[in-house]
């Protein structure tokens, strides 16, 4: 088993997501770091409300909020 693998294996076992790709995460913009991402540079009206759904429709919904 490689240690991606088994990195995978044991975040399944915590409950988290398994990674999906190769890439690095800069801590400041990964949500596993960060559990309240910024989201000026997406371009919403701040403030908003954000909705976090799990799953496969899952995704991250922001509301604006007046």
């Amino acid at each position: 088993m490689s240690k991606r693998e088994l990195r995978n294996r044991t975040k399944n076992l915590a409950g988290n997501q398994p990674e999906t790709s190769n890439a690095c995460s800069h801590p400041s913009t990964d949500p596993r770091q960060n559990p309240m991402p910024i989201l000026t540079n997406l371009g919403f009206p701040a403030p908003v409300l954000v909705i976090r759904t799990e799953g496969p429709e899952g995704g991250l919904f922001a509301f604006p909020i007046h």
